[in-house]
């Protein structure tokens, strides 16, 4: 029988709006909303799969949704669509992004062959491109040579490596820089000393109390302090008398000087990757977003084709994009958009999440929720709301209502010809002596029963106890003796060696291996 919606389920489903936000809270079936939604814009709008781009945030959730959406449409009798669904556009954001540039790679001056680094190369040519920065960029801007003797001086009172901090410090950068869409061209004017004063300037005037982190001693005279005095009087506001007076006007500078050689070092390593990159038409995800975005702002051929293929987007997980992808999915240009998400699910903040954005949606567009818990019981979120509405304040959203249903009571799954029994707290031995009783009691064998654990530790010293007083067994499913078996490891040692030729403990496996049969003396 089919699954009858809530109310607050079939407005989300329904919904007339081309553009609207939902809020779902954990356990509120937003899978099932989801997939539901994609088979009313189907039936009631007409829409094919291949017209219905489908976002998640990872393979594996794009692989459920997909099984769900087609299982759902051959079980409607709509075998051709639920083909077209199994290759459609039911994918990941990086997956949307690379069929989006292969498609049109002329527009997007790229090789339709290009391939996708994996994080272990792009964290080698980040080190690379660094230290590259690091020996050329102190040699032509006095700011990041002073940043380098600077910390080169701590090192001499007993810090830390200079050279590992700098390099940290750098790839933090890096990775916030690539991660806005901030253009090459536009940082270089911050990275001057007074880009950089400019830029704290605004913090100040801005900042909460608690947010200030440096700023100035009143009694200093200077030319950054008469400039700061000066914004704070043109914004009507007075300047702080509790901010860190350890750096005064003169600390203030050198602080500006060295954030502007961070930057600088930044800059130089950032042109350095993604030299290398497009050498090689083998780009990262970051590199990859930000040249899907380039595409779309750049071609209006190609957003126009764009919008004319895709009918409506979904947009799951949206609490977790980041600035980037918000522009990309933007730029589409797609007539309805639904877009799913829950703040306090977000869990990507360092792969630079932008739950601003996703609240700032809740107010721009038509906002619905999802509030009803399918999943856990009063208790549980009783629980959760009191440990962390004290953290969240009033922002909180405290879980809604959830299912009844009486814990005591376990039902037990029934199938023709089978029976169920439930072995609680047994030990090995005890099971061994309920099996054998089983079978001395009644006309099965023991060939007729399957044996369900929890662990795979437990199956193999059932399966070793078995077989010690002659009973012969099978363990089935367990990954751990699979792994080991010499035939599987031969073939992942092959399958390790194809997808990367410089792992050479890999490659020498599989030529030793039956598979290739290559002898030692032949190899040396």
């Amino acid at each position: 029988m089919d699954r009858v919606p809530t109310e607050e389920q079939r407005q989300v489903i329904e919904s007339q709006d081309a553009r609207f936000i939902v809020t779902a809270s954990a356990g509120a079936g937003k899978t099932y909303v989801l997939v539901e939604r994609y088979l009313w814009l189907i039936e009631n709008l007409g829409l094919e799969p291949h017209q219905i781009l489908t976002i998640t945030f990872t393979r594996k959730a794009a692989a459920e949704m997909k099984e769900r959406i087609v299982g759902r449409l051959r079980a409607m009798g709509y075998s051709e669509r639920a083909q077209v669904a199994e290759t459609g556009p039911i994918q990941t954001i990086h997956s949307f992004c690379e069929r989006l540039l292969r498609e049109n790679s002329l527009a997007a001056g790229i090789d339709p062959e290009f391939e996708i680094m994996d994080e272990a190369e792009r964290a080698r040519l980040e080190d690379a491109a660094i230290a590259k920065a690091m020996i050329s960029t102190h040699t032509e801007r006095p700011e990041a040579e002073a940043l380098l003797r600077h910390l080169a001086g701590q090192r001499e009172h007993g810090a830390a490596s200079p050279y590992a901090r700098l390099e940290n410090a750098i790839k933090r950068v890096l990775s916030g820089l690539r991660g806005t869409q901030v253009k090459l061209e536009d940082l270089r004017a911050m990275a001057e000393p007074d880009g950089v004063l400019q830029v704290l300037q605004e913090k100040l005037l801005s900042a909460q109390p608690t947010e200030v982190q440096f700023a100035f001693r009143q009694q200093y005279e200077g030319p950054l302090a008469e400039r700061l005095k000066s914004a704070f009087k043109l914004a009507g506001k007075k300047p702080p008398a509790y901010v860190n007076a350890r750096y005064g006007e003169e600390g203030v500078d050198q602080m500006a000087s060295h954030t502007a050689g961070l930057i600088q070092l930044a800059i130089r390593a950032w042109s350095e990757l993604e030299f290398e990159m497009h050498r090689r038409q083998c780009f990262d995800y970051a590199l990859l977003e930000a040249k899907a975005v380039a595409l779309l702002q750049n071609s209006e051929a190609t957003r126009r084709r764009i919008s004319q293929q895709y009918r409506a987007v979904m947009v799951d997980e949206a609490q977790d994009v980041n600035p980037v992808q918000h522009i990309m999915l933007d730029s589409l240009g797609i007539e309805r958009v639904m877009i799913v998400g829950d703040v306090q699910q977000s869990i990507y903040g360092f792969r630079l999440a932008d739950v601003d954005q996703f609240r700032q949606r809740q107010v721009d567009l038509p906002h619905l929720r999802l509030t009803k818990n399918w999943r856990s019981d009063e208790g549980i979120l009783s629980f959760v709301d009191d440990l962390f509405h004290p953290m969240w304040d009033k922002d909180y959203e405290r879980m809604g209502e959830t299912l009844e249903f009486d814990p005591d009571v376990i039902e037990l799954p029934s199938y023709p010809g089978v029976e169920v029994w439930e072995l609680a707290d047994k030990d090995i031995g005890q099971t061994v002596e309920f099996l054998l009783q089983m079978q001395a009691s009644s006309s099965r064998t023991l060939k007729d029963i399957t044996v369900l654990v929890r662990f795979s530790k437990f199956a193999n010293e059932l399966h070793q106890r078995l077989e010690a007083i002659g009973v012969k067994s099978r363990i089935v499913g367990g990954t751990e003796r699979f792994y080991v078996r010499l035939e599987i490891r031969d073939l992942a040692n092959t399958l390790k060696a194809l997808a990367d030729p410089y792992d050479d403990f890999a490659l020498l496996a599989a030529l030793r291996s039956p598979i290739a049969g290559v002898s030692v003396d032949t190899i040396a």
